[in-house]
């Protein structure tokens, strides 16, 4: 009873959630590699464009080794494994578009990305976790979180336009992350009564779903711009 009694006291935290005090749900820093050992992996998923448009992308994949993931260390590494493998597999499967899609990946290809995804707990399909969470770097390291000093770490075709469908909902994590960093404080706050505490918390997140409205329309501009390029 005592220990029961114990946990319910205990203060709500994000810690556990792998969710980052200043970044959300983005993965705070995410690699931009992998160990040498996964270079197969690399050297594919950074040409997939190229492969893709060429329709070599399944010839290539067919001729991968077949790769161990113990080497894969800690979470940044899996969550980039992840992202990558994504990627392949998306783009093996489609390649030739709704007309020739594939049922059945290669071993190789299968059983890592299967791994992978147990150890991380998601699913063996691209996802959001990973091409806006985990598929951003800042061109430059101490610049501001915006379209121009923000890139994806792996892209697919559709060019600039599906890059800026990537980054804008990107922006509009990143506008949620007072909202999300006032979820603990209405918890404790409620549970405490501490009802001033949990109305300042409730005004933040009034204030960051207005913030994330205001991301979203970017998505409008980067559309705009875009089709007048092409």
């Amino acid at each position: 009873m005592a220990s029961a009694k114990t946990e319910r006291e205990a203060p709500f935290s994000l810690d556990s959630y792998y969710v980052s005090e200043k970044l959300g749900f983005v993965l705070p820093d995410p690699l931009e590699n992998l160990p040498s050992y996964y270079q197969p992996w690399m050297d594919i998923a950074l040409r997939l464009p190229e492969l893709l448009h060429s329709h070599e992308l399944r010839s290539h994949v067919n001729k991968m080794p077949l790769l161990s993931t113990r080497f894969l260390k800690d979470h940044r590494e899996l969550r980039f494994a992840h992202l990558v493998l994504s990627m392949i597999t998306m783009g093996y499967v489609w390649q030739e578009g709704e007309n020739n899609t594939i049922e059945m990946l290669p071993r190789n290809l299968a059983v890592p990305y299967w791994e992978v995804s147990q150890c991380l707990g998601l699913p063996p399909i691209l996802t959001h976790a990973d091409a806006v969470l985990a598929n951003w770097k800042r061109k430059d390291p101490e610049g501001p979180f915006d379209m121009e000093n923000l890139e994806v770490l792996v892209r697919i075709p559709g060019g600039d336009s599906v890059k800026g469908f990537f980054l804008v909902t990107l922006l509009v994590e990143l506008a949620a992350v007072p909202a999300i960093r006032s979820i603990p404080t209405v918890i404790n706050g409620v549970r405490c009564g501490h009802m001033e505490a949990v109305a300042k918390a409730l005004e933040n997140i009034s204030q960051s779903i207005q913030d994330m409205n205001d991301a979203l329309k970017l998505m409008h501009g980067e559309t705009l711009m875009y089709n007048e390029k092409d």
